[in-house]
Parts: C-alpha cells; structure tokens; sequence
C-alpha cells in the first residue's frame, strides 16, 4: 500500500510511515500501479506474501486487510466485537476478530447470515432491526462500510466504555451523527483506523500466515468494471472484487 517515505520523521522513526507527510502511496493521492504486471520500488517496502498466496487473494489484505487489522488491535480477547457491514473489509474484520479471540457478530442484511457464521460470526444481528439485540452488547463497533452505517444500532448496542471505530474508506459522509454529550456520560470513544507501516504489515501477514486468514475474492476483467463498481457502491457482496488488466 506504501511503496515509498522519507523513513527520517518522528513518524516513519516510530514505525508509522503511513502518517509521514513524506508517505507516496501505490495508487493513491495521484500515484499510478494499480493494474500493472511488474513494478519497481524501494526494497524495504516490499513484503513477503504467505505461501502459496496468489495475487488475486493478496491483493485485498494489504490494504482492507490490514486496515481491519490495526482497527482490531483495540479489540482483546473475549471483547464482544461488532462488524457492521460485511463487504470487502467487512468480511476480512470477522475472520480477523475471530482469530484472535474475540466474539464476534455482525451486523448487515439478513442476506448475509449464513456467510458471516461461515466467517466466524457467532451471532447476526440483522441490521433492518438492530434494537432486537441486546442493548450494549458490544465492546468495539467496526464500522466497516458507509452503506451499512447506522448510528441507532451503534447507539443501542455500544456498552458502557466500548469504542465505535470507522476505518478509512468506510466512514460515513454528512447526515451522520452520534450524540457525543451521551457517548461521554458512558465512558465510550471515537476511533479510526486506517492501513498502518511496514511493521504493521510484517505483523499483519505472519497473522495471516499463522491462522488462515483468506479474502473471498471474486475476479472480474477489467471491462466489467464498471458492474464491479455499482456492486461495491451497493456493497451487494460479502467478499472482494479484484479486477484483473487486460493482457
């Protein structure tokens, strides 16, 4: 996701190039790489993919992935996690949540039931009705999608001290709000999170390695692109679209 930093600023010496001001990103903020075959870059920026790990399956971890990734390490084992949305980073946060322990449930269209319990989730909570569940359940809220966002079931399920994070790419635009004067009388925060550094993502990939963590990935050309983005806009879908270049 990062293929270049100064590596000199307070930041890229703490580990955290992604928040240097000197960051150049693969394909974002005016970068071209996004759909190449080959590319050449700063060798300490290169990552070693888990076995046996083709590019179509890679391809989502090393930014949703790692995204969901560094939003769960506010997570503990045994915390109730909450991941409302079950799209693309969505379905990456349940795998993750779970093996590390945590209970995980999910919170999308009934639509989606039966792959978030083959993900890992332990309880559905259907999001047309999400003040049917139990009132402050959940310890951390992941807001994994802006379609899915809701800030009644985040208020109905947040428990006292619990944290809602929204993740870069999947925050909710204007019109939403969250009482904060409430959210302070019970102890619960706001937090983002957004894909990390190099040694976030080192860590990231041996988690991945270590316990089987894998995208659900549906490849597509790249002349279908465009029905590839009316479903992710839609987020009609519990997996990632890779778009493959032309030859």
């Amino acid at each position: 996701w990062i293929k270049g930093a100064s590596l000199e600023c307070r930041y890229c010496l703490a580990g955290k190039e992604h928040l240097s001001a000197s960051a150049v990103f693969t394909c974002a903020g005016g970068q071209l790489g996004g759909l190449t075959e080959r590319y050449r870059l700063d060798s300490r920026f290169v990552h070693t993919l888990p076995d046996k790990m083709g590019s179509a399956e890679a391809a989502p971890l090393l930014h949703d992935g790692l995204t969901a990734y560094v939003a769960l390490q506010h997570a503990q084992p045994g915390d109730a996690v909450g991941v409302l949305g079950l799209g693309g980073l969505g379905h990456l946060a349940v795998q993750i949540a779970a093996k590390r322990g945590c209970l995980v449930s999910v919170i999308s269209s009934s639509a989606h039931e039966a792959a978030a319990r083959e993900l890992g989730a332990e309880r559905f909570i259907d999001a047309a009705k999400p003040t049917a569940a139990e009132p402050g359940s959940l310890d951390l809220i992941l807001v994994s999608s802006a379609v899915w966002a809701d800030a009644a079931a985040v208020k109905h399920l947040l428990a006292p001290e619990g944290a809602v994070c929204f993740v870069d790419g999947g925050a909710p635009g204007q019109g939403w709000q969250l009482d904060l004067q409430a959210m302070a009388r019970r102890g619960q925060r706001v937090l983002t999170a957004t894909a990390g550094g190099r040694r976030e993502m080192d860590a990231f990939l041996r988690f991945v390695s270590a316990f089987g963590v894998k995208p659900r990935v549906e490849t597509t050309p790249i002349s279908n692109v465009n029905d590839a983005i009316a479903k992710l806009r839609a987020d009609d879908a519990s997996q990632c679209t890779v778009i493959e270049a032309a030859p």
